[in-house]
């Protein structure tokens, strides 16, 4: 399926406020999460990734759970920060040039 979307993902579900609690205290961060009205357009109330495609087309299945993930995923945006700092920066360069 050439083109085709496919979740990479574990299949198992998590809440938004699961994963914002758990990245906080990862990356002990001390601030409260900051609850906000439900958007009046969201009714799913619960959302997983559906495994299967990317199983069936890619062999793709998750070896690693949610925390272990957002572990290595921490770890590697903190030692690869000055080039996310560089990236981000050629993109806005990039983006004004357009806007000139």
């Amino acid at each position: 399926d050439a083109g085709g979307v496919y979740n990479l993902a574990s299949g198992v579900e998590t809440s938004i406020l699961e994963l914002a609690e758990t990245i906080n205290r990862l990356t002990h961060n001390p601030t409260p999460i900051d609850f906000k009205p439900a958007r009046f357009w969201d009714r799913s109330g619960k959302r997983h990734g559906a495994t299967d495609k990317s199983k069936q087309y890619l062999g793709f299945e998750a070896a690693i759970g949610l925390e272990q993930g957002l572990s290595s995923t921490i770890d590697w945006v903190l030692a690869n920060r000055d080039l996310i700092e560089a990236t981000i920066a050629q993109h806005e360069a990039e983006v004004a040039s357009y806007s000139s």
